[in-house]
């Protein structure tokens, strides 16, 4: 890995823009999961609008810090760490809504709690090489 006179090599993008992809794929899932629930007259709750958000929030926050590693500014290892909170949030409801409705037929359950897995994974993965540059 370069040091930081040198910029952030590609796998270091490349994990963050995928953890940017994935939650944004999160985020739709959450919002989509929740019109599917409607259908089988689940009501919708507030805290799955906000999971939602929260989603797509941190995966502008990746974006964000995608450009901010390209212009090495900022404090990297707080940046870096601030979009788990909004992530470990998001995922916890996923993994709640999927519990929850495992009986539907039709509901992804399983593929909406596996996909919030990886996407919480790769948050982690993107977090933890940024702050090992930062420290660089």
């Amino acid at each position: 890995m370069p040091d930081s006179t040198t910029g952030p090599d590609r796998g270091l993008i490349g994990s963050a823009v995928a953890a940017a992809v994935l939650f944004a794929w999160l985020a739709f899932r959450i919002f989509d999961a929740r019109d599917q629930l409607d259908h089988y007259g689940v009501d919708p709750t507030a805290a799955g609008a906000a999971a939602g958000w929260l989603a797509l929030a941190t995966a502008l926050a990746y974006a964000a810090l995608i450009a901010l590693l390209l212009r090495r500014a900022g404090n990297l290892q707080v940046i870096a760490l601030a979009p788990l909170v909004p992530a470990a949030v998001s995922v916890l409801y996923a993994l709640v809504l999927g519990g929850g409705n495992t009986q539907k037929v039709g509901f992804p359950a399983g593929s909406l709690m596996f996909f919030a897995v990886v996407s919480m994974v790769a948050a982690v993965i993107a977090s933890a090489r940024v702050v090992s540059y930062a420290r660089a």
